[in-house]
């Protein structure tokens, strides 16, 4: 009898143990993070009991909440939620709560995160005049709720890629910039750079190609900076690679 009193009470934690968090299971969608930008706290949950778990997950900067999240976990189910942010420049210690229905805290995990100021440089030069590069957290979010841990591995590529869209951006505005100064008044050929060309016929050929190159710069800078469109368009093109290479490895002298 005391023997099997004393394994009854070694199993009950694993009939009460309750869902909780994954291992390094809090994280945001991209770093570095500046003031001012949204991104998105992902938070991996597992239920490792035998029954449903119900309850809501709550996410807060002490105490103020980002958000609270209901959570609907069968058993041995793993899954990933997310929360938007807009965080002030500072450190910000994250604590996301798991909580039953009825309000009971099951499990807490915490994460700290540096947040950048704006830098003067943005502020104060010509990017802030054209659309802000949108960040990859809703292409991140759409991979975490497939596969949290290829989302996980994935992070640091697209933290490297928005990175280089940014500088990118920031070349293109500043060749825009100048390449607006050569444009005629207003940056449209209309009737009055039509009386240019007779008057100046090789004038008009150069304010053309400005002209053209001007859209152009400005067509890659939109490009660039939504993720929608550069995601996808770099995925076709990776691909499109592929192809070609395997059709090249695929010719005779290769073989």
């Amino acid at each position: 009898m005391r023997k099997t009193f004393f394994a009854l009470l070694f199993l009950i934690p694993v009939v009460t143990s309750a869902a909780g968090f994954a291992r390094e299971s809090l994280f945001l969608s991209k770093s570095p993070v500046v003031e001012g930008e949204t991104v998105m706290v992902h938070v991996v949950l597992s239920n490792d009991t035998t029954e449903v778990f119900r309850g809501d997950m709550r996410l807060r900067v002490k105490e103020n909440n980002i958000g609270v999240v209901s959570v609907t976990l069968a058993a041995g189910e793993a899954r990933a939620l997310s929360v938007s942010w807009t965080p002030e420049a500072g450190t910000h210690t994250v604590v996301a709560e798991l909580r039953t229905s009825g309000g009971d805290v099951v499990e807490k995990e915490q994460a700290t995160f540096v947040v950048k100021e704006t830098p003067k440089t943005l502020v104060a030069g010509t990017s802030t005049t054209s659309a802000p590069v949108e960040p990859s957290t809703e292409i991140q979010q759409a991979i975490a709720n497939i596969s949290p841990q290829v989302a996980a591995g994935a992070e640091p590529l697209f933290t490297t890629l928005d990175s280089w869209r940014q500088t990118g951006a920031d070349f293109l505005d500043t060749q825009i910039a100048g390449a607006k100064e050569h444009l005629p008044t207003g940056g449209i050929l209309g009737a009055e750079t039509a009386q240019e060309a007779k008057n100046n016929p090789l004038g008009s050929v150069v304010t053309v190609f400005q002209t053209l190159y001007f859209y152009i710069l400005t067509l890659l800078r939109y490009l660039i900076a939504s993720a929608i469109l550069f995601y996808p368009l770099l995925v076709v093109l990776f691909i499109w690679g592929l192809w070609k290479l395997y059709q090249r490895m695929s010719r005779p002298r290769f073989r």
